[in-house]
């Protein structure tokens, strides 16, 4: 009788001690809400446009009544930027490592847009003019801005009537070029990090092509199946991530390649896609990591581990850190 006392105290310590605990600290990481809300609580107006965060998630910006704002999400403080009659904005985009804007803005002169050069420093407030960089047709836009900070180099891709693209690329020393590509129809573009290359996709035929300007150098890159892909993006170790299409007719990607440009493709990674997916449902961050948004569930997965990642409203953006969203009007940030 001793013997089996002592044995169903051992077993009830051992219930109480190990078991109970392990499993109370399971709930608790199970418990999303602990990810979500933690900035000022910040509304976006309805009509505002062009909705963006910072690489970091700590600034949310967006244009509306002629202003660019810029929202510290930690301390609620609010900043804009005006733009007089003269000029307008065309394009923004923050850079991927840093708390700063580039901008893009334009005046209309006769049929001619001239357009100028701006960064906007949010942690000082202060927006500096760079310089009065091109004059295009009245109807073309600005499609995208990279940049890399150490390089200091600078790439804008205007798109003009019928689509047609125009690179321009301008160094530290506001010296400026337009860059010259084997295709006039580009559809995304990206910059190398460590290295002044750029990296561009055709949109007619969806090759891939790496591109210096200075030294002339302009190279395909080739894959063993002779397939249409697309160009997702670069990480900070200068890997291009491309993704093989399903056909040429819906754009959708059933399997992502990766590696360096002097590298043959041949040896690159590569992730099979569960169901085909579009482009824009994919995101490589900084660090590498492959994240694949599923709209009709609200989450994302990352590719690499699998975990899945639940947000709240309309999906917003990726940031380094976690995913941005919009519910009701209000800001929401989704830690990963």
């Amino acid at each position: 009788m001793v013997v089996g006392l002592i044995f169903e105290i051992c077993v009830l310590y051992y219930i109480d001690r190990f078991y109970l605990p392990t499993k109370e600290n399971y709930t608790i990481k199970l418990i999303e809400k602990n990810n979500l809300n933690k900035n000022f609580n910040i509304t976006v107006p309805k009509e505002a446009k062009n909705i963006k965060v910072s690489h970091n998630g700590k600034y949310i910006s967006y244009y509306f009544e002629s202003k660019l704002y810029i929202i510290d999400t930690e301390t609620g403080k609010e900043n804009h930027i005006n733009f007089d009659d003269e000029y307008n904005l065309s394009y923004y985009k923050w850079l991927s490592d840093r708390d700063r804007i580039l901008l893009i803005e334009n005046k209309v002169i006769d049929d001619k847009k001239e357009l100028k050069l701006s960064y906007y420093d949010s942690d000082n407030n202060v927006k500096k003019d760079v310089f009065d960089f091109a004059k295009v047709d009245n109807k073309s836009y600005i499609s995208d801005i990279q940049m890399s900070t150490l390089t200091n180099i600078i790439y804008i891709k205007v798109n003009h009537i019928g689509d047609r693209c125009s690179i321009y690329r301008i160094d530290i020393s506001n010296n400026i070029q337009r860059v010259k590509t084997k295709h006039f129809f580009i559809n995304s573009i990206a910059e190398l990090v460590h290295e002044d290359k750029l990296v561009y996709e055709d949109d007619v035929y969806h090759n891939i092509f790496v591109v210096n300007n200075i030294l002339k150098y302009n190279k395909k890159i080739q894959f063993q199946e002779n397939e249409g892909y697309v160009l997702i993006g670069v990480d900070k170790l200068d890997n291009i991530y491309v993704g093989k299409l399903q056909n040429k007719y819906n754009n959708k990607i059933i399997e992502i390649y990766y590696g360096n440009y002097n590298t043959e493709t041949s040896n690159w990674n590569s992730i099979k896609l569960d169901f085909a997916t579009y482009k824009s449902n994919i995101y490589i961050q900084n660090n590498g990591t492959i994240l694949e948004r599923i709209p009709i569930e609200s989450i994302i997965v990352n590719l690499s581990d699998g975990k899945k990642y639940k947000y709240k409203g309309v999906f917003l953006q990726i940031y380094d850190k976690g995913i941005a969203s919009i519910f009701d009007s209000k800001l929401i940030k989704t830690e990963f």
